[in-house]
């Protein structure tokens, strides 16, 4: 076990916890630069994502996977969120149903998608099933609530700046 010199810094060491528990400790102490870096990045070039906190949580999601076929899986689980979305604002549900539903039908599709990865032998299909479902379903969410407000094309340019910051702070959770 590795302890500091310090007899006052070893009983604040991270080390003397359980290694499972230090693997999410160390992803949650990396959520504050993550979101560090999104801010710096709306603010000093003054780009528009869904919060702050959004392109953290999707980078957060991709780490379990490659980055590119990821972004794929994420592109068309929101695809079909947003399809699914489309279908589900007719039935007028209140917010706490709807959110049920947008889950189901994110958890379906990426059920689907890891079932085509294994008839197609296409690894990175299969390990989508890893993503952060709630993650997915209040993407789809946002960029419904922002495309019926400003447009298709506002929640377009907003879901793919996201994503293109989630992908700039990728490295820091990978």
């Amino acid at each position: 076990m590795m302890t500091p010199a310090s007899p006052w810094l070893a009983r604040f060491s991270l080390y003397q916890l359980p290694v499972s528990t230090q693997s999410a400790l160390r992803v949650l102490l990396l959520m504050p630069l993550g979101a560090l870096v999104v801010a710096l990045i709306r603010n000093m070039v003054g780009i528009s994502t869904f919060g702050t906190f959004m392109p953290v949580l999707i980078a957060l999601a991709l780490r379990q996977v490659a980055l590119v076929p990821g972004l794929l899986l994420v592109a068309a689980v929101l695809l079909l969120g947003i399809l699914g979305r489309l279908v589900v604002e007719r039935m007028h549900l209140l917010l706490v149903p709807r959110l049920g539903v947008l889950l189901c039908a994110v958890v379906l599709s990426v059920t689907c998608f890891a079932l085509l990865g294994r008839e197609a032998e296409v690894r990175e299909l299969s390990v989508g099933v890893l993503f952060p479902m709630v993650i997915l379903t209040m993407f789809v969410e946002r960029f419904t609530l922002v495309m019926a407000e400003e447009g298709l094309r506002q929640a377009l340019g907003r879901a793919a700046w996201t994503t293109l910051v989630a992908t700039a702070v990728y490295p820091i959770f990978h």
